[in-house]
């Protein structure tokens, strides 16, 4: 029977046993392991840099062993860099082929798409425009500040309602790209 430890973030979980480079918040680094079972469903694991290593001593033993740091870690720390070191079976390179059309220059680009945005919030509504647009007409000795208005940056909707453009960058797992 596993034996649990204590993690300061998962609490009391199954103890599993991984080697070094897949501890913290490394990613793409490849996740190697016997297949799980209901006996051992988290197996020991590496990283393709020990599995270089296991492969050239035909399998673990004292050699292989020696060469590679082993740590130990709770079966929900396991979990989160078993995702974030599996590497995809889909590369962006295979993705290099990809067309599609973009809505601000309204041209066909190729390979993935990895930006997305929008030009307004959703609750700008045609109404909001109009009165956006009447605001920019008037003088600007006239003008106070806008209860609504909308630029690249920065919305307002009756004084209500407020939105600031972010881009947020999710790193994908086996590519120096992010999805933004």
């Amino acid at each position: 029977m596993a034996e649990n430890i204590q993690c300061a973030t998962h609490g009391e979980c199954q103890q599993t046993f991984v080697c070094t480079h897949l501890l913290g918040e490394t990613s793409g680094l490849g996740f190697n392991r016997d297949e799980p079972d209901d006996d051992n469903p988290y197996p020991d694991a590496w990283c393709d840099n020990c599995e270089l290593i296991r492969a050239a001593h035909d399998g673990w033993n004292e050699q292989s062993e020696k060469l590679t740091k082993i740590s130990l870690l709770c079966s929900g720390c396991y979990e989160r860099a078993r995702i974030r070191n599996t590497r995809p079976s889909v590369t962006l390179d295979d993705l290099a082929s990809l067309r599609w059309k973009c809505y601000t220059c309204e041209e066909w680009h190729t390979g993935p798409c990895l930006d997305f945005g929008d030009d307004s919030p959703c609750y700008w509504l045609e109404e909001h425009e109009k009165a956006s647009h009447r605001f920019s007409l008037l003088p600007s000795w006239s003008k106070k500040a806008p209860k609504t208005f909308l630029n690249e940056d920065y919305c307002a909707i009756d004084d209500h309602d407020f939105f600031v453009r972010g881009i947020i960058h999710l790193p994908i797992l086996g590519a120096g790209e992010t999805f933004r």
